[in-house]
This record gives structure tokens, C-alpha cells and sequence, in this order.
């Protein structure tokens, strides 16, 4: 199974991060059904068993032609089988996919529902810890948390569900009878102890959060925007809108006025570039944004000042300019950053920039997008000094209010 850091993990149907793509008025599962996206029954190991319907392949067989006398014989043709039906329990199968029929039912109703389980599940052999025996002399095992990143799949034609108490009482009884000397009295198949899907809970039912990414993107897609890949989208929304403007318009093509279609966009968010910092915001969603507009060459993108930068894939798209992709790591750098206690000071933010060779008021412009706060005046020699420590020309990072301007003048 193909494995991705942060992202490689399964994620509860309950998880409402995934619902906001959902139509008000449609359940879950039929949504999902709707839209592909397979559903796992995690196995609870304590209240049910897997077993599974699996095609195992048979060994070649080679065939002579000859006896060991040398005599000739003829020759038969092999009977046309490669592999056999069998019938087992899969012990280490940890999350199960729903087969489409079992679907499609559950969309309408879980309720006598005996669910049926096809195309694989994720299995990994659980490190457990003897820790005893129950009362009955068995084995009290101790299971290690098992991590997505270590599961794999593995392949079965279909697989049931069995309630796991009622076939261990089955084979107690059954035990029980041929102890005393009453003969074996049989039980019934494993099929016979399967269990419905209205007695799994809703806890137990998950998504594959790749799946999830591509529902994002399919959706978000289908309504105009972007799919956008950090979680800072509420706590940074100019951020998320220069992602989607550099989208729209160097993606899609569509012919956009940058500095209009944020405003429109923000007010439809509750949210008001601040600052004039919509200015800064529509030059950087252009692709060929001109670095020496505003006062001369300000040097190339330095990005060895954020150790974050080392995942770049992660910040780089089409779509989008170098420095663009920045700001994007940096805001992800300062969402962590700031949770921290203590946080660090706004100007560690705006160093970032200058460092970057960000100038002029895009530092203080970015630096309120990211953080939601504005620089300050005391803030500004902090900053001069270590500009001129770069050994670069220092450019005002916040604007001078007129009124005091002119006050100076006169």
C-alpha cells in the first residue's frame, strides 16, 4: 500500500472535516456511494472475526512424458484450473471495504443489513503481549496500536463479518459434548454467525484519507475553486484566496481582475483585505508578477531561511509563482509557530520575508494575512537593523499615516 506521511491515515465517517463537501439534506453514505469513495469497517477484534472467500493459486506442475523405464506415455493435458477456492479466517485483517452491494443497501438503511466485503481490506500481523489466561484457559492478549503507514493490502474475492463471541460459544459447546462422550454434534458454518450492519457503530466506519483528497478536489472542482491542500483556509481566508486567484486565473484561464475578485470574494466571506494589503495579495497571484515594480531589482527568492521549504512539492504548483509558493510554507510554518507557548514574536514572521528578499510594504501586507495582526511602528527599528545585517537596502514595512505626514511637512 502506497504510503504518505500526514496524509496516510484512515479517518472516521464522523469526521466533519470531509462533510463540508457534502449537500445539506443527503446522508453519508449515500454521498460517498454517489461519489465512489469506498467505505472501511474497522474490525473490532474483540467483538467480531473476519472471514474470507479467497482464489489460491496452485503449484505448477510439471508433467513427464516418459515412465522411469524410459517407455514412452501418453500425454494429458492438464485440467484448465490455476487456482482453487477457499475458505479461511483472516485474523489479521484490521479494516474491511465494503462491497457495492453491501453499499448501496446501507445508503438507504443499515438496519438488517448483513454486509458482504470485496476487493481487500488493510492487514498488518498485530504485535500483541501475553498478559494471562481468561477462565476458560485462553490467552489474554495485549495489542500494540497499529499505524496506517504500517498496514498493507491484501487481496480476497469477499469476506463476512462473524459475531466473534457467539462462534466462540459454538465451539465451547461443541467442545463441552465431545469431553463428556456425547459425540461431536456438529455446528453450524461461520456464515450462520455473521453479523448486520446496524450492529457495527458508526465509530467503526471509516474513509481512506486519500480518498478523501480526491473527493476535495473533485468537488471543489466541480464548484470553481482550487483544491486547497493546507488547514490554515479559516484562520488565514486571504491566503486561501490568493491560492484560488492564482487558480482561477493561471490555471483555468479565466479572465479575472486579481485586486476585483478578491474584494468580491472576501465580502462573500465575511472578510476585508485590511491595510491596502490588497494590493500585495493581487500582485502576487500573477505568475509573471514584475519583482522590480515599485523601486527597482529586489533580488531573487531566497528560501533557506525556512526549514519547512525542504518538503517543497508540498508548496509548488503550476499555477503558482515561487514566491507564491512561499508564502504558502511560511503561513503553514506560522499556523505551528503560533499554537506554540510561548508564541514568537510577529517579527520573527516578518524576518521570514525579509530574509526571503520580500520588500517594502509586501512585508508588512503578507505579514498581516498570515498572523491577522499589523505591525508596528515599535517594531519597525527591530526590523531595520536586521535588514541592514542582510546587507540590503532597507524599504518601509508599514505605511506612514498621511495626517502625520503632513503634520511633519508643515
Amino acid at each position: 500500500m502506497e504510503t504518505r506521511s500526514t496524509q496516510n491515515r484512515m479517518i472516521p465517517l464522523s469526521n466533519t472535516g470531509w462533510q463540508q463537501y457534502k449537500p445539506e439534506g443527503i446522508d453519508d453514505l449515500a454521498f460517498l456511494a454517489q461519489e465512489n469513495v469506498p467505505v472501511y469497517v474497522q474490525v473490532n477484534i474483540s467483538r467480531h472475526l473476519v472471514y474470507c472467500y479467497l482464489q489460491v493459486p496452485l503449484a505448477p506442475q510439471q508433467v513427464d512424458e516418459s515412465d522411469a523405464a524410459g517407455h514412452d506415455r501418453p500425454f494429458v493435458e492438464p485440467a484448465d484450473i490455476d487456482s482453487l477456492p477457499v475458505k479461511r479466517f483472516c485474523n489479521d485483517v484490521l479494516y474491511l471495504q465494503l462491497s457495492p452491494e453491501s453499499y448501496e443497501q446501507a445508503a438507504h438503511s443499515r438496519t438488517a443489513v448483513t454486509p458482504t466485503f470485496s476487493g481487500g481490506g488493510l492487514s498488518r500481523k498485530r504485535v500483541y503481549t501475553n498478559t494471562g489466561k481468561d477462565g476458560r484457559g485462553r490467552e489474554i492478549r495485549e495489542y500494540s496500536d497499529v499505524r496506517i503507514h504500517d498496514l498493507e493490502r491484501v487481496e480476497f474475492k469477499s469476506a463476512i463479518l462473524i459475531d466473534a463471541q457467539a462462534w466462540s460459544d459454538a465451539l465451547d459447546c461443541r467442545r463441552d459434548h465431545m469431553l463428556r462422550g456425547e459425540g461431536d454434534p456438529g455446528m453450524e458454518p461461520p456464515e450462520f454467525y455473521s453479523v448486520s450492519l446496524d450492529k457495527v457503530p458508526v465509530a467503526e466506519l471509516y474513509v481512506d484519507a486519500q480518498d478523501v483528497e480526491r473527493l476535495k478536489a473533485k468537488v471543489l472542482k466541480r464548484q470553481g475553486h482550487g483544491n486547497y491542500p493546507f488547514d490554515h483556509k479559516e484562520r488565514m481566508p486571504g491566503i486561501y484566496l490568493m491560492f484560488q486567484a492564482a487558480w482561477l486565473l493561471n490555471e483555468k484561464k479565466e479572465p479575472i481582475d486579481p485586486k476585483k475578485w478578491l474584494t468580491s470574494e472576501a465580502a462573500k466571506l465575511g472578510f476585508k483585505f485590511r491595510d491596502k494589503s490588497i494590493v500585495t495579495a493581487a500582485k502576487f497571484v500573477r505568475l509573471d508578477l514584475d519583482r522590480a515594480h515599485g523601486s527597482g531589482d529586489r533580488g531573487l527568492l531566497q528560501t533557506s531561511g525556512l526549514a519547512g521549504w525542504d518538503e517543497g512539492a508540498k508548496y509548488t504548483f503550476p499555477f503558482a509563482s515561487g514566491w507564491l509558493s512561499f508564502v504558502f510554507a511560511l503561513a503553514d510554518w506560522w499556523g505551528i509557530q503560533s499554537q506554540t507557548e510561548p508564541s514568537p514574536p510577529l517579527v520573527d514572521l516578518a524576518k521570514k520575508l525579509l530574509r526571503a528578499n520580500f520588500a517594502g510594504h509586501e512585508v508588512g501586507h503578507l505579514t498581516l494575512l498570515i498572523s491577522g495582526e499589523s505591525l508596528q511602528s515599535t517594531d519597525v527599528p527591530e526590523l531595520r537593523s536586521f535588514v541592514r545585517a542582510l546587507r540590503r537596502r532597507w524599504r518601509p514595512v508599514i505605511g506612514i499615516d498621511k495626517r502625520r505626514k503632513n503634520a511633519r511637512e508643515r
